[in-house]
Order: structure tokens, then C-alpha cells, then sequence
């Protein structure tokens, strides 16, 4: 306790302060005045200003920070790119967030205050919800929910190439042909005959390589859509199809290399088979918020200019990058620092209204986030050369490369070149009704704008009228009425009592009447407001289960012609997902794999088919179609006899398999018809054989 003992004498005129050594504790002071080094009786007690004490702070600060980092050109190119993007999308992000607002039936607080004011009923009839839902599930009917296929494939292109030594084989097999003709009859082959001959050959030769191929694609198809599985594409793909109901443009991405954690079973440290944890690369896909996506202000596609994606990022996640290869070491270092001290984050005017619209908690602290810009574009490699990454790559002076960085505050912390040999972006696009010349389109929302705030106005009008129509009104002449009374408090029997002053009057002191109801009126003309609704956005009610329809639409045929005819719509927002999505997306998988994939077995030249728009046309089509023909062969003789057991058996199998039902244990395989066609003429020497199946002529050339 003697180390901890102050000559209190000296804090009496001065004011100092004293920091005691030896375990002891500091007295604050407010004085400058600059003590000696040690404090008098105690040479244990360092006597300091708060000057030396703020200097010393600071200076033991900045031993622990970093170097002041000169913020690189292609740090300020990134930057100044997204302020261009940023400024050209205010009236684009305006409108998304009207979108979003209106599916979501809420009212803008300009409007919200304009009917608070006139004392109208807050209320918000929805259609655009109920439009925008049925729209989604009929998407997903079509492009996921397809029992027997998938929305796209993969097919071998029509004419394949003979290489140049299968040609020479083709030449060499003829050569040997005509020689054993000629030890055979003793004679030339004529012309014609060596021709003949040559062309069976390369025939044969094509048919063997569109098998191999169609082999090839098949086994290339399994792969893709393996990683398709694997990669979270249905979860992708699902919040697509919401984003592609609701705003006016909605973004896929990917593949994007991830590494991720994967439970396996295999053996373990003493041999016994176990769970074991891995870690695998794997090709993911995301669907990116359109609120987050900033094009080139001159593109009309993804792959025309730069685009920016804003994304968040955890703390935990930014440091997990540090060590890994690819990041520059220096710049995460530098990012963390300026976030342990409250800064990254990217403020916009949308944020707030943003946060509320998409339900997030207003009480977590968004800072708590990394921010991010993702950036795509062609680089010049000079520009590249002045980045200070991991890598001693250089780049060649005026020549353009496609590349992927990665800004957080100042920081360029990645950049890496397209793996793409296409320099194809890992973002698709499509819109509900696209725009000419435009990279945002309409969305379903803004379709039926008008109409949604008019059947809003008619619904406040209804509920209104229907409230001030919903018992009588009095008219009062106060001066007749008796004192005491009191014309709010009315019930049944009432008797009101009143003053005639010796006058007489010819009407009552008290005047009942009753508003005229017009709520009929006004629902009748909300819908014929929302039958225009239906013509714009092309999702009629009937689409969506609803059972109020009135001529054709009462019965199955009227039904059904009504639906083919509202999918026509439908039919057109679906086929710019398979232009704009669908087909580019596994086109990209397909190069990668022909790239990188070390399995030969699956590659070859391909054509890859959208089937998304094209299943809606067949899918009311075939099953019309199907049942005819098994009515019509299942009843003549005559057709029944010419495609056989097997071929009628075919034919049953595809119509279950189209109702969702397995065909496996009720129709029997081919090989049981075969059996029982033998075991039948076995009991029945005098029976009819079965009929044998047609063979084309030139089938074994």
C-alpha cells in the first residue's frame, strides 16, 4: 500500500495528474501545466499532463495502424462507374420500389396522408398481389413443377462432322469391299456399285456418330443437371420467378465457384466406414435482388457494358478471406481496420424505405455489414498493372480484359480474369414485358398500375358509402328541441320532446332520411376495372382457380380454350426467360464443362434447347391428343393390330407417366408381353403370331 500512497499537498493548487506505478491507479486533472517527471517524497509516482497523456495515446494508436494507403486509379475508376450507374437508375429504383410497394398493398406516405386528411378508410384492395401470384405459380408450373422433364436440354446438332480420318476409313473399307468382289465374280465393280457401296458405308458411319453423340449429350445433360442440384438452383430459381413477377427486371448469376462443407461417408482414421466432413468446390447460383444490380446507363443486355452488383458482407466473411489466394493481403487489412472504426458502409436514397418495404428489422444496425461492389467490365491492362495484388501477372498496355473485382470502401481487395472464354458476365436477365432498346423492361405491377389505384379509390368510396348508408340520418332544428335533450342519445321509442313557442309548424323538429346506397354501383364498375387488369397483365382469374365465370368459361372445352388463348401472355414472359436466362445459363455450364471437365465421354457439339414457352403450346395440346389416339387404337382391330401389344402397352405407359403415375407394376414390360405372346402360341400351335414391328429398309446399312 506504501506505492499507492499521493502527497495530497500537491493537488491542492495545480491540479494535476498523476499516474502511480506499482499498481496504483491515475488522478484526473484539468490543468496543462507541464510536472516534473517525478512527484516530490515519491520517486515512484510519474507525474504527466494531460498533453503528454493525449500524445502518448496517439502515437501508441498509430504504431498499431497501418501506412496511410493512396487510393489506387482503378479503385477511383470503380467507384466513379458505380456514381454513373447509381445516378442513371434514381428513376428505374424509384419506379422498383413502387412495385414493390403496391404487391406488397401499402400506400406511399404522400398518399397515405392525403386520405388520412379527407377522413377516407386506409384501405388497399389488392390485385396486384393476387396477379403477381398467380402469374409466379404459373410460371412454376411450367418451367419447375413438370413431372416427366426438364425446361431445357441438350440435343446432338442435325448434321454431324466425319472427321478426316473416318473418311479415310469409309475409302479404305470400300477399297476392300471392291477387292473382294473382284477375287469373288472375277470382275470390276461398275461405277454405280463402288458408289452405292461407299455411300451404305458412310451412312452407316453418320448413324453410328448421331448415336454416339446423342449418347454423349445425354451423359453431358446428367452432369449439368447434377451441378444444377447441387448448386442451389431450385432456391435460386424460385426467388427468380418472384423477382421476375414483381419488378421490372429479374437477375440469375452464376455458376460461381464456392467451397463448401459436405457431409460424406467413407472411411475414418482406423479404416471403419463413417461420416466424415469435406470440403468441395461447387458451382452455386443465386438470384440477385434487382434493387442491387447497377448497369452501364447505355446497355440494353448484360454483356453489353459494366454492371455492378451491391452486395453485404458479414465481418466473419471478409475475414475468412485473409490468407486466401487471390486477395490482396494488404487492402482486407485495411478494410477491417476502417471497419473496426465505424465506416463501409454505402449509404442510397432508397435504403430506408427499402428496409421497411422488405420487412427488415429497424432495429438492427445495417453498419454491422460490410459493403461491397462486384464488378464486371473490360479493363485496360495498364490499369491493371497499377493494382498491387498477390499475383505477378502483368498485363499488356491498351489491351482490353474481361475481368471481376471486388471494392469494399477504397479498397480493390480482388480481381480476377473472366473464366469465361466467351467473356460471357455471370448474370442473366429477363423481364415480365421487355422494352425495345431498354435494359429495364415493364414489370407486371406497373401493367395494372392504373387500375390498381382506381379500384383503391372505389374500394375507399364503397366502404364509405356503405358505412354512411348504413342506418338513417336525422335532420335537427335545435331551436324547437326542449332543454335536457339530447339528440345523439337515439334508441328505440324515443319520444322527443319539443317547443312549439305558438307557432305552428307544418314539418317535425326532427327530420329522418336515409343516404342512398350506390356501394352496388360502385363494385359493379371495380369489376370492370379489374377485367381490364386482367387484359393488361394477361392473368385472368380463371388462371388461378377461380370459379365465378360466366359463358365458355362454365365448361371443360370453354374452359380450356380460354386458358390456351390468356397463355398466350404468360407464353411470351416465359419465352424471354428461356432467351434470356434459360439457354445462355446452360450454354455457359456446357463451355465450362467442355473446359474443364476431364470426363471425354460427355463432350461433344450440341444445340441447347429452352423448353419453357414451347411446353405451354404442347402441354395443352398433347394430352387432347394422346387420349384420341389411345381411344382410336385401343377400338379398331385393324390399328391395334398393326402396332401390336408393345406398341399400345408404349402408348399406355406415356399416358400414365402423364398423369403423374408410375406404369411400373400395372402395365406390363415388353419383355413379359413377348413371354406371354410365346407362352400363348405355345397352348395355340394354330394361333396368330403376334405381329412383327416394321423395320425401315435401309436399317441395317
Amino acid at each position: 500500500m506504501q506505492n499507492e500512497m499521493i502527497n495530497t499537498d500537491l493537488l491542492d493548487s495545480n491540479k494535476r495528474t498523476f499516474a502511480v506505478h506499482g499498481g496504483g491507479r491515475a488522478i484526473p486533472a484539468e490543468s496543462s501545466f507541464v510536472p516534473p517527471m517525478t512527484a516530490p517524497n515519491n520517486p515512484l509516482v510519474i507525474v504527466k499532463s494531460p498533453d503528454q497523456i493525449e500524445l502518448e495515446r496517439q502515437q501508441a494508436e498509430n504504431a498499431n495502424k497501418l501506412p496511410p494507403r493512396v487510393v489506387s486509379e482503378l479503385a477511383s475508376h470503380i467507384r466513379k462507374q458505380f456514381e454513373l450507374a447509381q445516378r442513371a437508375r434514381q428513376q428505374t429504383e424509384t419506379e422498383m420500389l413502387e412495385d414493390l410497394r403496391q404487391r406488397k398493398g401499402e400506400y406511399d406516405a404522400g398518399t397515405k396522408a392525403l386520405i388520412e386528411k379527407y377522413n377516407q378508410p386506409l384501405i388497399f384492395d389488392n390485385i396486384t398481389e393476387t396477379k403477381c401470384y398467380a402469374a409466379e405459380s404459373w410460371i412454376k408450373d411450367i418451367l419447375i413443377f413438370q413431372s416427366n422433364d426438364k425446361a431445357w436440354g441438350l440435343t446432338p446438332t442435325p448434321k454431324p462432322d466425319i472427321s478426316p480420318d473416318e473418311e479415310a476409313r469409309v475409302v479404305e473399307t470400300t477399297l476392300n469391299k471392291v477387292a473382294q468382289l473382284i477375287a469373288m465374280n472375277g470382275r470390276f465393280p461398275s461405277e454405280q456399285e463402288v458408289y452405292n457401296m461407299a455411300r451404305a458405308l458412310r451412312v452407316r458411319m453418320e448413324k453410328q456418330i448421331e448415336n454416339e453423340a446423342k449418347d454423349r449429350s445425354e451423359r453431358m445433360e446428367e452432369v449439368i443437371e447434377d451441378k444444377l442440384a447441387e448448386g442451389d438452383y431450385d432456391e435460386a430459381w424460385n426467388d427468380f420467378i418472384y423477382y421476375f413477377t414483381t419488378f421490372s427486371c429479374a437477375f440469375l448469376k452464376g455458376p460461381v465457384i464456392q467451397k463448401r462443407k459436405k457431409p460424406v461417408w467413407g472411411p475414418d482414421a482406423d479404416g471403419r466406414m463413417a461420416p466424415q466432413i469435406q470440403e468441395e468446390l461447387v458451382e452455386t447460383f443465386e438470384a440477385i435482388n434487382p434493387l442491387d444490380v447497377y448497369p452501364c446507363p447505355l446497355s440494353v443486355e448484360t454483356g453489353d457494358g459494366f454492371i455492378i452488383e451491391r452486395k453485404r458482407l458479414s465481418p466473419q466473411s471478409v475475414r475468412k478471406m485473409v490468407g486466401m489466394r487471390g486477395y490482396n493481403q494488404e487492402a482486407l487489412k485495411a478494410v477491417l481496420e476502417k471497419y473496426d472504426s465505424g465506416g463501409l458502409r454505402i449509404w442510397t436514397a432508397i435504403d430506408a424505405e427499402r428496409s421497411i418495404l422488405e420487412d427488415k428489422d429497424q432495429s438492427f444496425d445495417l453498419s454491422n455489414f460490410i459493403e461491397c461492389l462486384e464488378y464486371w467490365d473490360e479493363i485496360d491492362g495498364k490499369l491493371l498493372n497499377q493494382w498491387e495484388g498477390p499475383d505477378s501477372q502483368k498485363y499488356e498496355d491498351g489491351r482490353n480484359y474481361s475481368i471481376m473485382a471486388e471494392l469494399i470502401g477504397d479498397e480493390v481487395v480482388r480481381v480476377v480474369l473472366n473464366p469465361d472464354p466467351t467473356d460471357q458476365k455471370s448474370y442473366f436477365k429477363a423481364c415480365f414485358r421487355k422494352v425495345a432498346g431498354s435494359f429495364w423492361g415493364k414489370s407486371l405491377p406497373r401493367l395494372i398500375a392504373d387500375e390498381q389505384k382506381q379500384i383503391n379509390s372505389l374500394a375507399r368510396a364503397c366502404i364509405k358509402n356503405s358505412g354512411q348508408a348504413a342506418g338513417p340520418q336525422a335532420e335537427v332544428d335545435n331551436s324547437r328541441l326542449a332543454p335536457g335533450e339530447d339528440v345523439t342519445a337515439i334508441h328505440p321509442d324515443k319520444i322527443w320532446q319539443t317547443e312549439s313557442r305558438g307557432v305552428n309548424y307544418s314539418q317535425p323538429a326532427v327530420k329522418f332520411f336515409q343516404p342512398t346506397l350506390i356501394a352496388l354501383t360502385l363494385m359493379d364498375l371495380r369489376d370492370r376495372i379489374s377485367k381490364q387488369a386482367d387484359d393488361k397483365s394477361g392473368v385472368p382469374p380463371y388462371s388461378y382457380g377461380n370459379e365465378q365465370q360466366v359463358g365458355a368459361g362454365r365448361t371443360l372445352g370453354g374452359l380450356q380454350l380460354l386458358m390456351s388463348s390468356a397463355a398466350k401472355g404468360i407464353r411470351n414472359a416465359i419465352h424471354a426467360i428461356d432467351i434470356g436466362v434459360m439457354k445462355p445459363l446452360v450454354k455457359r455450364m456446357w463451355t465450362f464443362e467442355m473446359l474443364y471437365n476431364e470426363d471425354e465421354s460427355i463432350k461433344g457439339d450440341v444445340n441447347i434447347v429452352a423448353r419453357g414457352a414451347m411446353a405451354l403450346f404442347i402441354k395443352d395440346q398433347v394430352s387432347a391428343r394422346r387420349n384420341e389416339l389411345l381411344a382410336m387404337t385401343s377400338r379398331s382391330p385393324v390399328a391395334l393390330q398393326l402396332i401390336g401389344p408393345e406398341g399400345l402397352a408404349k402408348l399406355l405407359r406415356q399416358t400414365f407417366e402423364a398423369a403423374d403415375i408410375d406404369p411400373e407394376g400395372i402395365i406390363p414390360s415388353d419383355e413379359q408381353l413377348r413371354e406371354a405372346a410365346r407362352a400363348q402360341a405355345a397352348v395355340q400351335p394354330g394361333a396368330q403370331q403376334p405381329p412383327q414391328q416394321m423395320v425401315p429398309a435401309n436399317a441395317g446399312v
